[in-house]
């Protein structure tokens, strides 16, 4: 189960929260601009993520290194696969699905701002804990 604590994580807080909210505004969403970010976010974002890890240790902003244990340990290009499918793919598709349902509970309903932030970080903090539930390894005896 700790091999896929990484893919669990992204498909609790990323993958099932975006479903649903697409599922609600996917009529206003223009699918080739969503092409296009996406897009643009694996190449961008690619390229840097293969820069960054053929940097490794040298570079002076070395921010990162994947557990091999909590990761498939597939590589592209030296790029662990979940960081290309689970974070260059799923988070812009994830962030145009925030917007979208924002606008839309702003400018189409009488939600305020203040009670839409209240909810969000409330369901931001549940998500949260169920993901940190899954991934944590079991304690030992």
């Amino acid at each position: 189960m700790r091999r896929y604590s990484y893919l669990l994580a992204y498909v609790v807080l990323m993958a099932v929260p975006a479903s649903i909210l697409l599922f609600f505004v996917g009529e206003s969403l223009n699918p080739k601009a969503l092409v296009i970010e996406v897009f643009v976010s694996l190449l961008v974002g690619g390229v840097f993520c293969i820069w960054a890890e053929q940097q490794g240790k040298k570079d002076k902003f070395y921010i990162w290194k994947y557990n091999p244990r909590t990761v498939l340990n597939k590589k592209l290009l030296g790029v662990e696969l979940e960081d290309f499918l689970l974070f260059l793919f799923l988070t812009p598709i994830f962030s145009v699905a925030m917007w979208e349902t924002a606008k839309k509970l702003v400018y189409f309903s009488d939600v305020s701002l203040g009670v839409m932030i209240m909810v969000g970080a409330i369901i931001i903090a549940i998500s949260y804990a169920v993901a940190y539930k899954i991934s944590r390894p079991p304690k030992r005896k």
